[in-house]
């Protein structure tokens, strides 16, 4: 029996404080793999459209992929804050071994074949999935690489209505 999924609810949202409570259930994980997180934050509040459940869900993913392919006793950099008048989260993490095309990130099922600490638990929609959720929410979601093994996810959140 099928279930129809309802659409997101969009409401009035500080994306930085979502950020600050998906990130406090990933401390304990990043430090058991010697991951140091530096994070900044916009001091004041910060106003985006989005949907709170659907946000989490995103950044979840985001926090479980750098946790699962950052260089082990590497740094993870998480940013918050306004952008042209869009909010902007970034994160990024260095990285053994990135695709050439980065965009093959978000195609359903693709998955690094140098996986070597996700023991085999990620099946290669979390990306995809993040990606459809910010679409469906009016959010942007792209990667971008550096040449000295940085990955950066870069979420934008519409203008709060």
């Amino acid at each position: 029996i099928g279930q129809q999924a309802s659409a997101p609810q969009l409401v009035t949202i500080d994306p930085c404080e979502i950020l600050a409570q998906c990130i406090e259930t990933f401390l304990p994980l990043f430090k058991q793999r010697g991951l140091h997180l530096n994070c900044e934050l916009s001091a004041g509040p910060v106003h985006a459209s989005g949907d709170v459940t659907i946000l989490k869900i995103i950044l979840n993913n985001l926090l479980d992929n750098a946790l699962s392919y950052a260089t082990p006793n590497s740094q993870i950099r998480v940013q918050c804050g306004e952008c042209q008048g869009q909010a902007e989260i970034r994160l990024a993490n260095q990285c053994a071994e990135l695709p050439a095309n980065l965009e093959r990130l978000f195609e359903p099922l693709f998955r690094r074949d140098s996986a070597c600490n996700d023991g085999g638990t990620h099946l290669g929609i979390g990306l995809t999935l993040s990606l459809e959720a910010a679409t469906c929410t009016g959010a942007t979601l792209f990667a971008s690489g550096t040449k000295d093994g940085w990955i950066e996810f870069i979420l934008r959140l519409p203008p709060a209505r």
